[in-house]
């Protein structure tokens, strides 16, 4: 190769990468990726679990049902032993904020596939168009603040269900 195809070579693919880099820029740009800090918004619960006030039952029945219908709802999951702080979260939270929420009994909870995923009790848990997005767990340091303040467990409920 001669010395002068050289320098058109690497101007050729200089050009090229610039071009490419341009282009990813404006295509995540687009999509919301690097200039979007926005978090995701909050979900609305589904219209049947607002202005209710109530605690209900859930069973792994009704639990699939909501699921396979794509609802936005709350639970929580104890042992008649477990601390009784979030306990009275669920319920003041319930009657605050006038919405349903359900206790999911943990002999039921147990055999369910979610204990794969809460393995814990107590804990809380949030679906969103019928999917688990979030759950308080017992056995983390992370979560700890959320068990000891009710104000910290609003927040937290809050990042994810609008009311």
């Amino acid at each position: 190769m001669s010395e002068k195809q050289l320098p058109k070579r690497a101007i050729i693919g200089l050009s090229l990468m610039l071009i490419l880099l341009v282009v990813s820029i404006v295509v995540r740009s687009l999509a919301g990726g690097w200039f979007n800090d926005k978090a995701p918004s909050p979900a609305k619960l589904s219209p049947e679990f607002t202005n209710t006030g109530i605690i209900e039952t859930l069973d792994s029945e009704t639990y699939t049902k909501y699921a396979s219908e794509k609802k936005t709802f709350l639970f929580a999951t104890y042992l008649p032993s477990c601390s009784a702080d979030l306990v009275s979260y669920v319920a003041r939270l319930a009657t605050e904020k006038n919405i349903t929420i359900y206790y999911y009994t943990w002999e039921d909870f147990r055999e369910s596939s979610l204990h794969d995923t809460i393995k814990y009790a107590p804990s809380f848990g949030i679906v969103v168009n019928g999917e688990l997005v979030a759950h308080l767990r017992s056995d983390s340091e992370e979560d700890a603040h959320i068990y000891n303040s009710y104000e910290d467990f609003v927040s937290w409920v809050s990042e994810k269900i609008e009311f």
